[in-house]
């Protein structure tokens, strides 16, 4: 999970400061969403909420329209996969991080435009 977060709509100023968009982060794992939150704030992105539920990050892409969700496939409750349709429909790019290959192709058929797969060696590195 490093390096650029690649540029999925064109910076923007309207609210007085640049930023590439807004993003919300759904993961139950505390750690992975504080992570994730810091490589998109680097990037330029605004981290608009830092969810832990499929459920929760619904109900906020409908009302805080982030440009991207970035979920996490495995959660509490909804996974991660079956809540991408309803978050495409509201109109997010959702970005699925997971650390299950045989989810990627799950996710990409529900909508994702892109899933980042990460293994325990990659945490092992952030926590470094």
């Amino acid at each position: 999970m490093t390096g650029a977060i690649p540029q999925l709509r064109p910076g923007r100023a309207d609210d007085g400061g640049m930023h590439e968009g807004k993003a919300l982060i759904c993961d139950d794992d505390a750690f992975l969403r504080s992570m994730v939150g810091q490589l998109l704030t680097g990037q330029g992105w605004e981290v608009v909420a830092a969810v832990e539920t499929a459920v929760e990050a619904i109900n906020l892409t409908s009302v805080l329209r982030p440009d991207v969700v970035v979920i996490d496939v495995s959660l509490r409750g909804m996974s991660g996969v079956d809540a991408i349709p309803e978050l495409v429909d509201a109109g997010a790019v959702v970005v699925v991080c997971t650390a299950f290959s045989g989810a990627v192709d799950h996710a990409r058929h529900a909508g994702a435009m892109a899933c980042l797969l990460y293994t325990s060696d990659a945490a092992d590195d952030l926590t470094r």
